[in-house]
């Protein structure tokens, strides 16, 4: 009778098998990353994006140069067509530009949090909004009507 120490054993020595095949034949299916030459299209992007944001502050500078190495690496990752590593940057990515309010969604809900705080709801529209010139760092979103009558 063999014991699970042994059966571990080979297991172990199995896998380890396996990853260098694996290693091996991805190796010569992908080509070296010094021959590479990933694009700035996502790099691009994201600057168009950060300038665009009028509402960041040096507080907010950690972030914004993690948003710009996450989309340097997504370029990196496309030119390599590394999928898998690919998609888990752009999950960050967007986590990121949504933690700087820079997604549609995040800013929505953010101008919905400063009507509450203002003591407004959304049922009772000021009439200076049309009247009244926007800054920049704010969307011009017109609300739906609701949905039950109140």
């Amino acid at each position: 009778m063999v014991s699970d120490e042994v059966k571990r054993a080979a297991a172990r020595e199995r896998a380890r098998k396996y990853r260098a095949r694996k290693r091996e034949s991805e190796g010569s299916a992908r080509p070296e990353r010094r021959d590479v030459q990933p694009g700035r299209v996502m790099r691009d992007a994201v600057d168009r994006s950060l300038a665009a944001m009028k509402w960041l502050t040096p507080s907010d500078d950690g972030a914004v140069s993690q948003a710009r190495l996450l989309a340097e690496q997504v370029d990196v990752l496309t030119a390599e067509g590394a999928t898998t590593k690919l998609l888990a940057a752009h999950r960050a990515l967007s986590s990121v530009l949504g933690a700087l309010a820079g997604t549609p969604t995040m800013r929505l809900q953010h101008e919905l949090r400063s009507l509450r705080a203002a003591g407004r709801t959304d049922e009772e529209p000021d009439e200076r909004d049309d009247e009244q010139e926007r800054p920049d760092s704010v969307t011009a979103i017109p609300r739906p009507a609701a949905r039950r009558p109140a």
